[in-house]
């Protein structure tokens, strides 16, 4: 399949005014669905830059191709050759260079929302016993705790010292300070965020309500987070910016979430991954969003289990349960069962990596 820019059907005629990307097969018939929903994408301002259509439509043409290339026709494409496209890039990627796992889950999910939209808009229909827009992304999982490998503090200087502008810093600091999922932080609302003498502040920290809808979380589960007012206050300036108000100028949309782009648009997930990604590629080594919720819940446990719990353990386990916003407390454990390991070294090394990037945020 080839994507081009054309008119009234002509392939490879570019007319002056507005252009399009269209969609034809090897036979030089249009897909009409996926030229429709660009033109919506682009009407409704879903791809806010050029650049972001330019991507979209490149991944959308790399995913035809591969159905293309092994004789899979539109009206039978299914979650098994989702699965085998997935699998196909991670292992052989482009020109034998496997691709990321980030891009590679962006690319199907970018398939998942135009297959729901041409559902919905009546362009095809799905008989599959199991529905593509139901089909899972899955992640390949964390390392086993107990093998995990920790950057030196020169490591970890360089891996903060990669993170560019305020969005990612303070992403960055959320994922590590509150446990925050990288959902929440990307979808963090601004307008809960009141000045520090409104808030309620316990032991150096802001407590932040959130509940669940205009605040998401997952499970939609009411729950509070405690943020370090040094942190706090530079979310509240961010808040406040002129960098942040030029850029919500930018958007036709309204834009509530904390953490915008460049464009004034809401910040989605898969930006934390490609920062985390950069600073991980250009640093040698790899830090993942996710990784650093694992890390607070260890270091709650480590730091508060004596000085707010006066030792005892379980009533701090059920108090990160509720900080990390897990249903179950069985889950809770999977992230701490380091810290019930007295004298163990990986959980010096972890107090030792949180001083070192709390010293450098201060500075």
């Amino acid at each position: 399949m080839k994507l081009l820019f054309h008119s009234y059907g002509v392939a490879g005629y570019v007319p002056a005014g507005f252009q399009f990307p269209t969609l034809i097969d090897s036979r030089g018939f249009t897909v009409v669905a996926v030229n429709l929903y660009i033109l919506h994408q682009l009407a409704t301002n879903a791809w806010a830059s050029e650049v972001s259509v330019r991507t979209s439509a490149q991944r959308l043409l790399d995913i035809f191709s591969y159905f293309e290339d092994n004789e899979i026709p539109f009206d039978r494409i299914s979650v098994s050759n989702l699965t085998e496209y997935r699998d196909f890039k991670l292992r052989f990627g482009v020109d034998g260079k496997p691709c990321a796992q980030n891009t590679v889950n962006t690319s199907v999910n970018l398939f998942k929302r135009y297959w729901a939209w041409a559902l919905r808009e009546g362009f095809i229909s799905e008989s599959a016993p199991v529905s593509i827009t139901e089909y899972n992304t899955r992640t390949r999982g964390l390392p086993a705790f107990a093998d995990l490998w920790l950057p030196t503090a020169e490591e970890i200087k360089r891996f903060v010292s990669q993170m560019r502008g305020p969005e990612e810093r303070i992403a960055t600091g959320l994922t590590f300070c509150t446990g925050l999922r990288r959902s929440e932080v990307t979808s963090l609302p601004a307008d809960i965020l009141l000045s520090i003498d409104q808030m309620d502040r316990r032991r150096g920290a802001i407590r932040l309500e959130l509940d669940g809808y205009h605040a998401p979380t997952k499970g939609n589960r009411r729950r509070t987070v405690e943020i370090p007012v040094r942190l706090y206050g530079e979310m509240i300036n961010y808040k406040m910016s002129d960098r942040r108000a030029t850029r919500i100028e930018r958007s036709s949309l309204e834009c509530n979430t904390l953490l915008v782009t460049k464009y004034g648009r809401p910040c989605n997930p898969d930006w934390l991954n490609d920062a985390f990604s950069r600073a991980s590629e250009l640093c040698g080594f790899a830090i993942h969003p996710h990784l650093l919720r694992h890390w607070y819940a260890t270091r709650f446990l480590e730091y508060e289990t004596s000085e707010r719990f006066n030792g005892n353990e379980i009533a701090a386990v059920e108090a990160l349960q509720r900080l990390l916003g897990h249903a179950d407390i069985k889950t809770t454990f999977g992230y701490v069962h380091l810290a019930m390991l007295e004298g163990s070294e990986k959980v010096r090394a972890l107090t030792h990596y949180q001083r070192a990037l709390d010293d450098m945020l201060k500075e």
